[in-house]
């Protein structure tokens, strides 16, 4: 948190400015709120880094009792900003005045109540569950053990933490309790996002006692933390489904079909399996981060892909059921008996779909000059379906303008025979043959 300090409407006291309410004021920034009251133990320290507008004011931090609260400033070598320093002496308490001055300025003045205490404290990770393979970025629930003891203060305060957050080296507070017995154990249940530093560091729990009646700025009596193991990212990951009948009311499993992983980019085939007795297939090792084409195709069925399946750390086993639809198909033969007395043409078509309407057109009659009557017979052969027949086939005879002029319905086998036709109808621009499923 970062802080911005300055003095209040009516200016406090001191040299420089003294109380010229029109000078300008000093300001000062922190990265914690520093003026509020603290509490250490004998040989603790807390310390503060700030910034001073105008950078040129002169400092100067006291205590009131040194016997119990010492000062130390200076300017951090690492940030370059500067530092006060303040330690626990001897049990007491003081208080400690800050002070930043200029000439032309309002001064600045604040105080720091401090309360130092004798307290002794420890405590330690007795059990972390769980501890190893953690899955990186998942909400996981941890229970942490642990042990602790405490003199010289009648309550201390427990707290629990990851370092989950943007630092490795910060750790968030989740959980707490207070313990009442000098001596003891506790159980935290909590839930942590688990965070993969990688180079930068380890993922770890942190507990840590303090003083129950502490004050806003504090330090732990004592802490402890414990390294997490971080399950290491796959390398391969896995494609496996069932593949049932799609056309069948209740789909049934489909066994021998042929399944072949292919990659999407460069259409290499990366391997290829055949679905068992109870149409189940899978592939092992699959490459992470790459696209693949997934193709099933069974004698009988339409072959279908599936496209995009996309490998990555978090997600390396896929589950890819199908669903195959039953093939239905029809060749047509037709066969043109008589034109002016001649067998003249025959034209022939075999066309496989999953639609229950198949238009077949042929166009190779356009422009046929022939005298009526003319006769011709259609015979059609189903396979590849033994559930689904086609009942008959629709015919559609149009003219130069593609205009319907003679439909009907034909079973296999039948012959329809042309005669006593509009003259219009000599140049015959097509015969249009539709397949109907039931």
């Amino acid at each position: 948190m970062i802080s911005t300090l300055s003095p209040p409407p009516s200016p406090p006291t001191g040299g420089g400015g003294g109380g010229d309410s029109n000078l300008p004021l000093i300001s000062l920034t922190a990265s914690n709120s520093i003026f509020e009251s603290v509490s250490l133990a004998v040989g603790q320290e807390i310390y503060w880094e700030y910034d001073i507008n105008p950078a040129d004011a002169q400092v100067h931090i006291s205590s009131s009792n040194g016997g119990a609260v010492s000062v130390a400033t200076g300017t951090s070598h690492i940030s370059g900003r500067k530092f006060f320093l303040l330690s626990g002496v001897g049990e007491g308490t003081a208080t400690v005045t800050f002070n930043a001055t200029k000439d032309g300025y309002t001064n600045f003045s604040r105080t720091i109540p401090v309360t130092v205490t004798n307290a002794i404290g420890n405590v330690s990770i007795s059990s972390v569950s769980p501890n190893a393979n953690l899955t990186a970025g998942q909400i996981t629930e941890f229970t942490v053990g642990v042990n602790y003891s405490y003199q010289n203060i009648p309550q201390a305060k427990l707290y629990i933490g990851f370092n989950s957050g943007s630092n490795v080296n910060t750790f968030d507070i989740i959980g707490e309790q207070i313990v009442s017995v000098g001596t003891g154990t506790h159980s935290f249940t909590v839930s942590a996002m688990v965070k993969n530093w990688e180079s930068v560091g380890d993922f770890k729990v942190y507990v840590n006692i303090a003083d129950a009646n502490h004050s806003s700025n504090w330090v732990p009596l004592a802490y402890a933390e414990t390294i997490l193991g971080i399950a290491t990212p796959a390398q391969f990951g896995t494609i496996q489904g069932t593949v049932s009948e799609f056309a069948n009311p209740d789909p049934e499993i489909l066994a021998g079909v042929e399944v072949e992983l292919i990659t999407t980019q460069d259409e290499t085939t990366i391997g290829t399996t055949i679905t068992n007795s109870e149409g189940h297939y899978q592939f092992l090792e699959v490459p992470l981060d790459q696209e693949f084409t997934v193709s099933f195709s069974k004698e009988g069925y339409l072959t279908s892909e599936e496209n995009y399946v996309v490998f990555e750390a978090s997600n390396t086993d896929v589950v890819l059921n199908k669903t195959m639809a039953t093939l239905y198909g029809a060749e047509y033969m037709v066969i043109w008996a008589e034109c002016d007395g001649i067998p003249c043409y025959t034209v022939q078509s075999h066309v496989a779909t999953n639609e229950k309407h198949l238009t077949e057109e042929f166009n190779t009659i356009s422009q046929l000059d022939a005298d009526f009557p003319i006769n011709f017979e259609t015979e059609v052969e189903y396979f590849l379906s033994n559930i689904h027949n086609p009942s008959a086939t629709i015919f559609s005879i149009r003219d130069v303008e593609n205009n319907p002029k003679i439909t009907g319905t034909l079973a296999p086998g039948d012959v329809l025979i042309l005669e006593n036709v509009d003259t219009g109808l000599k140049r015959i621009y097509a015969i249009v043959l539709t397949l109907e499923m039931p």
